[in-house]
């Protein structure tokens, strides 16, 4: 399969084949990523495969702004690194604009690791959950639609709601585990 780049005047639009992570984490390092990035990748070892890419921009080639990306991924894995957890494996849809986006993810015999706070790997039999964002007037609000956890180690659903309003940040969470 091949990708497919248009452009019109000042739009464009780039879509991706399928894509193994494994195969391009040696071409992160030719990329402009900021150094964080970088680590991660390099610490985290990303593994399995965006389905689909789409990525949209806007202006002139030689400064393009983004505009869009949408993604669609399967068996995503990543080792735990510094403060962001590991997982194995996830599925899931990525949509986002710069003002905001959605991020909807399903897992199956799903491994979560965040050494930071617990010193065992939990094991999840089944993961579900929606995570949407926006950004208005430059603060942003994350709404965590019913996250539902379901193994042998965890088993609940977890909602919730973040806005930063003005350096005064608020946040709500409700959840139900046992």
């Amino acid at each position: 399969r091949t990708a497919t780049a248009r452009a019109n005047g000042d739009r464009g639009e780039l879509q991706l084949p399928p894509l193994d992570l494994v195969r391009l984490r040696p071409l992160s390092a030719l990329l402009p990523l900021p150094a964080a990035v970088q680590q991660w990748i390099k610490n985290a070892q990303p593994a399995g495969t965006i389905e689909t890419a789409r990525l949209r921009w806007g202006g002139r080639w030689q400064q393009p702004l983004w505009q869009g990306v949408q993604l669609r991924f399967a068996g995503l894995t990543a080792q735990a690194s510094d403060e962001i957890p590991g997982l194995s494996p996830l599925d899931g849809e990525l949509s986002a604009t710069p003002a905001g986006g959605s991020l909807s993810v399903a897992g199956r015999a799903l491994r979560l690791t965040i050494p930071r706070l617990f010193a065992e790997t939990f094991s999840l039999g089944q993961v579900t959950g929606k995570l949407d964002w926006q950004q208005q007037a430059g603060e942003w609000q994350l709404k965590l639609a019913r996250l539902q956890l379901d193994g042998p180690d965890l088993t609940g659903e977890l909602s919730g709601l973040y806005r930063s309003d003005h350096g005064n940040p608020y946040l709500e969470l409700q959840g139900r585990f046992s």
